[in-house]
């Protein structure tokens, strides 16, 4: 199974545990302090983390970040905007991820590389840690990530060899792309698809401040969603620096059988 297919199988499974229940949408009382910090260290989190709100956070700290990997400060500034939001919506949890980008599954990727370096070094290993490969850059680039290299696969019609990969740490893929360039080596193309969680700070850019209001828009889906989702309702979360998350009902295709909005769900400004 590739690490793509395992991704969508655990979201599967996560969606059929969510379909029996009703989708409450309630507000809660103010916040504590909370730290994402469950199963990392300095900044790190990997994805094997039973809080898929930690998950999340990283994810999207990682996305906006202007570094490979998300400080910790960015990290628990997108989880406390998160947690709230899960506070409110708790049937939401599993939708709050951003779009894989250029990962092909969480936690991986795919190196692409003509590297000779690179292929000498990592070319028929699986299920290890990935080697240094004597390529600076490209070592530089990639050591901070804690790489397994997973398979590999050399392409008969093409000029370069792939290696799928899983991670220790999550990371801004754009940033690892733009590093691996100079190397002869590049991720996929990024993938966009739903359902997926879009995040913008209404007052600040980057990754946002203290002071910031987040916006995100989430499109919660079902449905056979192994072949990408038949139907998709959409909501739109509003969380201020304090206070609790205002989630409300953009609209979409009818809520399945034994789903209910609470009766003051508003609809979207």
């Amino acid at each position: 199974m590739t690490e793509h297919a395992h991704f969508r199988l655990l979201r599967g499974r996560a969606i059929m545990a969510l379909g029996t229940g009703a989708l409450q949408l309630t507000a809660c009382g103010a916040p504590s302090e909370f730290r994402c910090d469950e199963t990392h260290t300095d900044g790190f989190v990997i994805r094997e983390t039973s809080d898929p709100v930690c998950t999340s956070a990283v994810l999207h700290a990682a996305k906006d970040s202007a570094e490979l990997i998300p400080t910790q400060e960015e990290i628990d500034r997108y989880y406390d905007r998160l947690r709230r939001v899960d506070e409110a919506a708790a049937a939401l949890r599993y939708y709050l991820e951003p779009p894989l980008g250029r990962y092909d599954g969480i936690p991986g990727t795919t190196i692409h590389t003509r590297n000779p370096s690179v292929i000498a070094a990592w070319e028929g290993l699986e299920g290890e840690p990935a080697p240094p490969t004597g390529d600076p850059v490209f070592d530089e680039a990639v050591s901070m990530l804690e790489v397994t290299i997973e398979h590999w696969w050399r392409w008969e019609s093409r000029d370069y060899v792939s290696f799928g990969i899983s991670v220790g740490r999550l990371f801004n893929d754009e940033v690892l792309h733009q590093r691996l360039l100079p190397t002869s080596s590049w991720l996929p193309e990024p993938v966009f698809r739903l359902p997926d969680a879009y995040w913008r700070w209404i007052d600040a850019d980057g990754t946002g401040t203290d002071d910031a209001t987040a916006e995100i828009f989430i499109v919660y889906g079902w449905g056979d969603c192994f072949a990408g989702c038949a139907y998709y309702h959409q909501f739109l979360a509003t969380v201020p620096p304090d206070g609790p998350a205002r989630v409300a009902d953009i609209g979409g295709d009818p809520l399945p059988p034994g789903w209910e909005l609470n009766p003051s769900t508003p609809p979207a400004p």
